[in-house]
């Protein structure tokens, strides 16, 4: 059997392949983490950071998937010495900070509450702790409006629920805003879409997600262990809230 004679065209991809092999640029694990990072900060788009550091999109993302994973099982301690080690005790230092905070703000809003209460303020006032979902928001509204004094205006800790509130009203035969008005919180595309339009507050999520990426990377980087953020809301007025 003879040997196929190679072409002009294998000749010349045999030769780009060995100039690619031998130009190739390698990078570190500092070099990757730190083109990772300026990713998650979100302040220029990946396909220019990418054209920037001379890399394919498609290798950023696989060191991303790669720096997530690594955090992943450092955090979950698949190792002993991962497990007893200082970062991780310090994770979970900051973990028992977070609940004990959450704790606490939990028993401020009660004590709140219950002055308020107390003083004659908000004496009416009901609050109905139900999963965050619609079918949540509509049996938390059937409660409400089981009780001797119903309520004339229901306030949503998300647009889900007062979706679910607006959709239970409508299967009891009240009129939103006339009967009973609802506001949400989030302004997602549901909040639009809903009949009447709900009136909620609008959160700047793009912004959420970059302050969340930016106290990710200050506690990895352990420049700050501060990750409180203040964001600007605003309340947006549609259909579902009588003008007040």
């Amino acid at each position: 059997m003879t040997k196929k004679p190679q072409t002009s065209k294998d000749a010349a991809e045999k030769v780009v392949k060995n100039i690619r092999r031998k130009t190739r640029q390698t990078y570190s694990a500092e070099e990757k983490i730190r083109i990772v990072l300026a990713g998650l900060r979100g302040e220029e788009s990946i396909s220019v950071l990418c054209r920037r550091e001379g890399i394919a999109e498609s290798l950023y993302y696989s060191w991303s998937k790669e720096f997530l994973e690594a955090g992943k099982r450092r955090l979950s301690g698949d190792t002993a010495r991962q497990a007893t080690s200082p970062e991780v005790k310090d994770l979970r230092s900051e973990s028992l900070a977070l609940k004990e905070c959450v704790a606490d703000l939990t028993l401020e809003n009660r004590l709140l509450k219950k002055s308020m209460t107390g003083a004659g303020e908000f004496e009416n006032l009901s609050i109905i702790e139900t999963p965050y979902d619609i079918e949540g928001g509509g049996k938390a509204f059937e409660k409400l409006m089981a009780a001797d004094l119903k309520p004339t205006v229901i306030m949503c800790g998300n647009d889900v629920l007062a979706t679910g509130v607006i959709s239970k009203a409508r299967e009891m035969g009240l009129s939103v805003p006339h009967d009973v008005s609802v506001t949400g919180f989030d302004d997602i595309e549901l909040a639009r879409c809903v009949w009447p339009p709900l009136t909620t507050v609008h959160v700047p999520h793009r912004q959420m997600g970059r302050e969340a990426a930016n106290a990710l990377i200050d506690l990895i980087e352990k420049r700050s262990t501060n990750i409180s953020r203040e964001l600007d809301v605003s309340i947006v007025m549609r259909g579902s809230l009588v003008g007040l």
